[in-house]
């Protein structure tokens, strides 16, 4: 009998698929040590707090790191003055939706207090969230909303006032003439979350204004790669396009970047979200006409004082508005 021997093309696709099942169980086991790591922490932090100080759960993603941040900044300075522990997830989205969620689910076992929540991934979340009301846990939603579940409030901004806003700034950069170009690269992009309102208020302006034109919206849950790609892709295809109006603070600084390296700074006019010092360098220097300021230090601090008033049993509003700041190249 003739001995059966592979050749290169068989050799080759079995190291592949057994490099692809390492890479795979390697993955998993990382995931399943992160949530380890998580569930410990919130164990030993809820053991280590005192009875008389609430321990507060906040859990953030990192699709707009500088948000992030400045929020936390806000919260640590709210829970000092309020004497309440927290306990910062470190899980901040990296491993999907399925490991978001399971961080949370840690913080219930570990029966924090509260939870202050940014609900990426909303619909993965929405089990998660039922077993802490069923725990009799509060939690408050920030920067993102989820109106139909039982959180005690929302900490945030009115979403299509944001884009009312960025398309004035858009108007007056241009005298309402214009092709306009919306990049919003985040998470929750259903018909019914806080990126729809601020189109809304984006196309609302533009409407009442027939030279002010709409010609492109970049949707998308990439937020980690490809901001630049997006943005060149855009003037490249959309040549007529004067206005970039970018939604996060990251895809802003990207927009900027791609504008320069193609030398249409001339031609070109960036709205942008959030006052990062990076963007305020960029407002410095006139590489942006303007941006709208969400102030996450206050978000994060109104949302932990909140907290505060609801583990004391004390009534807070459905919506606490914290308000939006336009900010030109001028001012």
């Amino acid at each position: 009998m003739r001995e059966y021997r592979l050749n290169t093309f068989q050799k080759l696709m079995i190291a592949l698929l057994a490099g692809i099942l390492v890479a795979s169980l390697a993955i998993s086991l990382f995931l399943s040590g992160l949530i380890a790591r998580q569930m410990a922490s919130a164990n030993q932090n809820a053991s280590q707090t005192g009875p008389d100080r609430p321990h507060v759960f906040i859990q953030l993603s990192n699709i707009d790191s500088s948000f992030r941040e400045t929020f936390l900044t806000g919260a640590k300075r709210a829970a000092e003055e309020n004497g309440m522990d927290l306990e910062i997830a470190d899980s901040a989205g990296a491993g999907g939706a399925d490991n978001y969620a399971s961080v949370l689910e840690a913080a219930i076992d570990a029966r924090v207090d509260g939870i202050i929540l940014q609900p990426a991934w909303r619909d993965s979340l929405t089990p998660t969230v039922m077993r802490a009301q069923e725990k009799g846990i509060p939690f408050i939603t920030v920067e993102e909303d989820m109106p139909a579940s039982n959180r005690s409030c929302y900490v945030g901004t009115n979403s299509f006032e944001f884009g009312t806003l960025a398309a004035r700034l858009a108007g007056e950069a241009t005298g309402y003439q214009a092709e306009m170009a919306v990049v919003y690269r985040g998470l929750n992009q259903e018909n019914d979350t806080e990126s729809s309102l601020k189109l809304g208020g984006l196309q609302d302006i533009a409407s009442q204004n027939p030279g002010l034109k709409i010609v492109r919206i970049e949707q998308g849950t990439n937020a980690f790669f490809g901001a630049e790609d997006t943005i060149r892709d855009i003037l490249t295809h959309n040549p007529g396009v004067t206005v970039l109006a970018c939604m996060t603070a990251r895809d802003t600084v990207a927009a900027a970047q791609t504008v320069l390296d193609l030398n249409r700074l001339r031609y070109v006019q960036i709205i942008g979200t959030d006052l990062t010092p990076e963007i305020q360098d960029l407002l410095d220097k006139r590489v942006l006409y303007g941006t709208i300021a969400r102030n996450p230090d206050t978000i994060g601090y109104r949302s932990v004082e909140a907290m505060g008033r609801v583990l004391k049993g004390q009534p807070v509003p459905d919506f606490i508005d914290v308000g939006l700041e336009t900010i030109r190249n001028t001012d």
